[in-house]
Formats: C-alpha cells, structure tokens, sequence
C-alpha cells in the first residue's frame, strides 16, 4: 500500500494515553490507549459496537456514535463541543 512501516508498530513504545505516528502520506495516526469517558467500558464491548470501514482491503475499527459523543463529552474541550454540534446536526437528518 504504501502507507508506512507497519513493522515499527511491533516494537513501538506507547505512552499511557495516547502515541501517535506519520504514515508516508503525511497522515498522522493516533494510537489511543485509553479514551476518557468509556476507560470503564470492556474492549470487546467497545469492539462489538465499532464501525468498521475498509481502507484498501484493511479493516478500520472507528468508534461507535453514541460512545464517540460520549468520550466528546468527558473530554470536554471546546473543538470537542463543537464536533458534538456538527454531529448531532449530520446524525438528526439521518433519521
């Protein structure tokens, strides 16, 4: 694909939190090892409710809506206030 060393991931050290890294095509990825507002919430749990989307044959786990707004609502940043906005505007015209 391209994209970066997927091999460095193997042997890259993560910072309790979050780490992230550049893949070649200048896009930068966030490892989250903890997201505040579902830490409590079981991986498999969190997993199970995921929406995967398929990058060039490679599955892509992203979080689910309602735990999305809710870890947007314990971090409780003001981009993070916004984003909830804009989504629950996109999320009120699906329905």
């Amino acid at each position: 694909m391209g994209l970066g060393d997927f091999e460095s991931i193997k042997t890259m050290q993560f910072i309790p939190g979050w780490t992230d890294f550049t893949l070649n095509i200048n896009f930068r990825l966030d490892i989250m090892t903890s997201v505040k507002g579902v830490e409590n919430q079981p991986f498999a749990t969190l997993l199970e409710k995921a929406n995967i989307i398929d990058i060039d044959g490679i599955p892509v786990f992203l979080i689910d809506y309602d735990n999305l707004i809710i870890a947007k609502k314990a971090a409780n940043r003001l981009k993070d206030q916004l984003d909830i906005e804009e989504l629950e505007k996109l999320n009120n015209k699906n329905i």
